[in-house]
């Protein structure tokens, strides 16, 4: 599942059982989309947040931080962010 916020950006969620090979498979793949469609997200973008604003870049740069550096302690990523349910 996929969830997308201002707040916490676009987040994938896993059932637990998915394996490491499987996320990073789906990251990259996702981030090969994005790529292959930079200039019309970009030209979307600039009319949705103020010129200059680097977020979703600095975001994306701290999630494969996060993701990189727990899987080079061989644990596995559980969760990039928790939904919360307001009633």
């Amino acid at each position: 599942m996929v969830s997308a916020s201002k707040e916490k950006g676009i987040r994938f969620h896993f059932p637990r059982a998915t394996t490491a090979a499987i996320r990073t498979a789906v990251l990259n793949a996702f981030g090969n989309h994005l790529e292959a469609r930079r200039v019309e997200l970009q030209e979307s973008a600039s009319r949705l947040q103020p010129s200059g604003s680097d977020i979703d870049t600095e975001w994306w740069s701290s999630m494969k931080q996060v993701a990189r550096g727990l899987e080079e302690k061989g644990e596995p990523l559980r969760s990039m962010g928790t939904i919360v349910y307001d009633s």
